[in-house]
């Protein structure tokens, strides 16, 4: 870091406030005592010691309550997400430091495998508010899409046939 930015964050530590995902696992989520954990968790943390810096946790319930508390300018960051055009608009974004791959997930009964282009008449689950939903809408019209809370909410559905599919990241 510079000179100038180094003083930017001694200004600034313990009131930068950040939001992490409450149910993302095992990349960032609340355990069973509401402490936050999981891989994201640990990488902001070294992010903190690296700087000499603390960051302030913002309690949230939701992907969606983060995407409006920063939109309101009530965070100044969040702990991961991925850029759209739409999140442009309010918020800047670094360079990636995580890159996941996205899955289809279905029932054993569907063999083979899959692509969204051949997906027309399933019901296909995303999680509310995630990036890969806006991909789909914008790029699938004909698809029928349902949000759903969370990945887990997500692939629960699919178990119990209440969905067709579920498109989500591997973790």
């Amino acid at each position: 870091l510079n000179s100038q930015e180094t003083r930017w964050l001694a200004a600034h530590d313990g009131k930068i406030r950040i939001g992490h995902a409450p149910d993302w696992p095992p990349m960032d989520f609340k355990d069973k005592n509401g402490i936050q954990r999981g891989m994201v968790v640990d990488y902001i943390a070294l992010v903190e010691e690296k700087l000499g810096i603390s960051f302030v946790q913002v309690n949230v319930d939701s992907w969606a309550e983060i995407l409006v508390l920063a939109k309101n300018r009530e965070l100044d960051m969040i702990s991961a997400g991925q850029e759209t055009e739409e999140r442009k608009r309010f918020m800047y974004w670094s360079t990636p430091y995580l890159s996941l791959d996205t899955t289809i997930i279905v029932k054993k009964d569907i063999q083979g495998s899959l692509k969204l282009d051949e997906m027309e008449g399933m019901t296909i689950g995303v999680p509310r508010e995630y990036a890969i939903g806006e991909f789909i809408r914008a790029n699938y019209p004909n698809l029928l899409i349902v949000d759903v809370v969370n990945p887990s909410d997500g692939i629960n559905k699919v178990s119990f046939g209440e969905i067709d599919a579920m498109v989500t990241e591997v973790p």
